[in-house]
């Protein structure tokens, strides 16, 4: 088979979509992305071929700040909301039906926030897939706005529109472990539940030199994940260490390439701050997690079994993924307004001594390691390009 892939210009659109292509390619089936041209350089170094279709993230950030016509002032959200369902389905759809047509390809391949493949499939004929995001779904009111604003994109081409812009018609393979899933995820009779990307399980993983070195207690990681827009939190680092001082808690904090660790400041010997640290070396070490709700922390900390503390940073899924810990006792979430040394003290030492919260996380674990790996939906990617019509998988 040959697989167009498409997906928006980020590495948390792109990530979830990777187990599936990597199984796809290794049952031997041809992939080519259609992706913005300034992401190239990452597919070429996972090994796939890449050609230019759609807007750069830089492009269509500029683009979504553009005054309404009508002068409206759109709050942060709203601006989103018009990139992701209005600008970047627009500057997608002919590129990705051009190189769909010249490569005849037989599947498009997309991450569920691509919201061009589903009419460029039916227009060309072609089934389209869709790999969730490792977080739940919308809830009602917001499938409902998405779903009025592809509408009018379905209704451009002279297309009746499907539901929810056909993001969820053929087959959607579903990341989100069942426990954080939404009722309506849960009822999708074309989802199909598949392992998330989530860091490899050393058996016997060493613990760093410094982190054996740090006093007895337990070990908190501290993680606003890789996005500038997220990491560069100086406040809230600080917050965290000075609200935990004498608390008898070690703090493993990285702050990503955008700040420096010197920074913070120096601290005791219960303080290690680093840029990045890879998840697989420091989970397995740690008691608990402090995050923004970024889909491959709160899934990486889950998947070791780690309750977590979530201080979502202004992203929708960061958001859903902290009240997804909160609701399933996962973990505790710090709503925007209510981040102070205080809260974020009383609610780390809450998660610490009530194992119930680290209970809840390793039911988590388990749930996610026997999940079907993604290879298990290569037969029915396969069976839906031979003409088997839309998946049941319910």
């Amino acid at each position: 088979m040959k697989i167009l892939c498409s997906s928006i210009p980020a590495l948390g659109h792109y990530h979830p979509m990777l187990p599936t292509v990597k199984a796809l390619a290794a049952a031997g089936h041809e992939i080519l992305f259609a992706i913005a041209p300034g992401f190239h350089g990452e597919i070429n170094g996972d090994g796939f071929k890449a050609v230019a279709a759609g807007m750069d993230m830089d492009d269509l950030i500029a683009a979504a700040d553009e005054p309404m016509p009508n002068q409206e002032v759109l709050r942060p959200d709203q601006k989103a909301a018009r990139m992701f369902s209005q600008i970047a389905p627009r500057a997608m759809l002919k590129p990705l039906m051009e190189i769909a047509q010249e490569w005849q390809a037989d599947v498009l391949l997309h991450e569920e926030g691509e919201y061009a493949a589903p009419l460029a499939g039916h227009l060309l004929g072609l089934p389209n897939v869709a790999v969730g995001w490792p977080s739940p779904m919308r809830a009602a009111f917001q499938l409902e706005r998405l779903e009025n604003a592809l509408n009018e994109f379905w209704l451009e081409s002279g297309v009746t529109p499907p539901a929810n812009g056909g993001v969820f018609k053929t087959l959607y393979l579903d990341p989100c472990p069942p426990m954080l899933q939404t009722p309506f995820g849960l009822s999708l009779e074309t989802a199909f539940s598949i392992q998330p990307a989530v860091p490899e399980k050393l058996k016997q993983p060493t613990a760093p030199a410094w982190l054996s070195a740090m006093p007895d207690g337990p070990v908190v990681h501290v993680t606003f994940g890789t996005v500038a827009t997220y990491n560069t939190a100086p406040d809230i680092y600080l917050d965290i260490i000075n609200g935990l001082s004498g608390k008898g808690v070690n703090l493993v904090i990285t702050v990503g390439e955008n700040l420096d660790p010197s920074a913070l400041g120096s601290h005791g010997d219960n303080v290690h701050i680093e840029r990045y640290i890879p998840h697989e070396q420091l989970l397995p070490h740690c008691d608990a997690v402090v995050c923004h709700g970024g889909c491959g922390s709160t899934v990486s900390a889950l998947a070791h079994g780690l309750p977590l503390i979530v201080i979502p940073r202004g992203g929708a899924v960061q958001m859903r993924n902290a009240q997804a810990c909160e609701r399933t006792g996962a973990g505790r979430m710090i709503a925007p307004g209510d981040v102070n040394v205080d809260n974020i003290r009383d609610r780390i030492l809450q998660v610490l001594a009530n194992s119930s919260f680290k209970e809840t996380a390793e039911k988590i674990a388990d749930e996610i390691y026997q999940l079907p790996p993604a290879s298990a939906a290569v037969v029915l990617i396969e069976n839906l390009v031979a003409g088997q019509g839309e998946q049941n998988c319910g």
